[in-house]
């Protein structure tokens, strides 16, 4: 059995950044340059100045995208921008997405999830199937990111049998109970 846990994560105080929606990015690896200079030009505090920053003229391994995202970290929490939750969580979210290629008129999609840490485990266990190979250059990247930042703001999307639909309801704070999420677990 895959076990997750909740942590203490860290949350934009929406009465300094204003809507979500501005200071939010998809997944690093699906933005192009342009997306990328558009989202920087957003907001002040969009995601992606930790994310997938601007590479710089002058970058060395002392002072690169890595060291500035972890540098802006640091001031968002200093001035209060990104708060660290007092008590671990598991934390329930929604994406509202149009797919590529729709109609302009298209209804939009709905993706409900939670995010938690989870347990690694060894590929031949029997709980974890890849879906991917991840290249090795995309993965030196995130492990800079992590390490400058202590932090680590790609999480790995995951999928789970839930033929009952019970998990979604336990994590969504409007239908839950106040004791079902510290004890939940994802079984085969």
């Amino acid at each position: 059995m895959s076990q997750i846990f909740p942590f203490q994560g860290m949350l934009y105080d929406q009465t300094l950044v204003g809507t979500i929606k501005d200071v939010v990015a998809p997944p690093y690896d699906i933005i192009d340059t342009n997306g990328q200079k558009r989202l920087h030009d957003r907001h002040p505090h969009n995601i992606i100045r930790m994310e997938l920053g601007l590479d710089q003229t002058g970058d060395s391994p002392a002072h690169n995208r890595y060291t500035r995202a972890a540098t802006t970290l640091q001031t968002w929490l200093n001035e209060g921008i990104l708060k660290r939750d007092a008590r671990p969580a598991v934390y329930y979210h929604t994406i509202e997405y149009t797919p590529l290629y729709s109609a302009p008129d298209a209804p939009k999609k709905v993706l409900r999830g939670f995010l938690a840490l989870a347990k690694l485990e060894a590929l031949d266990s029997g709980h974890i199937y890849p879906h991917e190979n991840t290249r090795a250059a995309a993965k030196t990247d995130r492990l800079n990111l992590i390490e400058a930042c202590r932090s680590n703001f790609s999480p790995i999307w995951s999928l789970y049998s839930d033929p009952l639909g019970a998990i979604i309801p336990g994590c969504n704070p409007t239908t839950r109970s106040s004791c079902c999420l510290p004890r939940l677990k994802i079984q085969d």
